[in-house]
């Protein structure tokens, strides 16, 4: 749960957990076997409530929101993201996405994510990466 609306180096609280629920269905997909996991992004206000029996448990728009994107999801490994958290993607606003139903976007957890500052080339650098599909299927677009 992130608080606020910009955390570092031009990211937003959307970016972050944007870019989070990416790194988690990497990992995810990684496992051997894969798991399944899927993912939902959205904003708006949450609570922490607290429950006699069980203790606290988290509550709002935004809870409902990433509860819906989960279960409306079709496919595993992929971040499901609202339209209000793609409005204020800042870092990944140019990241490739494939849009879903009813203003929904999914980021597929191997997109590659670039970083905002330029590198000593001029261009952009690439942020780490963690795990990759290579490690499946064997390299993929090797130059080198």
């Amino acid at each position: 749960v992130l608080v606020g609306r910009t955390a570092s180096r031009g990211m937003t609280s959307a970016d972050l957990m944007s870019r989070m629920g990416q790194l988690l269905c990497r990992w995810a997909l990684s496992q051997s076997p894969p798991m399944a996991l899927y993912v939902g992004v959205d904003v708006g206000a949450l609570s922490l409530v607290s429950i006699s029996t069980s203790g606290q448990a988290w509550h709002g728009p935004a809870y409902a929101g990433a509860r819906v994107l989960c279960s409306s999801a079709r496919r595993s490994g992929m971040v499901h993201l609202s339209g209000r958290v793609k409005e204020q993607l800042s870092a990944l606003r140019f990241s490739t996405m494939i849009l879903g139903k009813s203003s929904t976007f999914y980021l597929d957890a191997f997109t590659e994510v670039l970083d905002e500052e330029p590198s000593e080339r001029g261009g952009r650098k690439q942020l780490p990466q963690i795990g990759g599909r290579e490690g499946k299927e064997g390299k993929e677009g090797s130059n080198g």
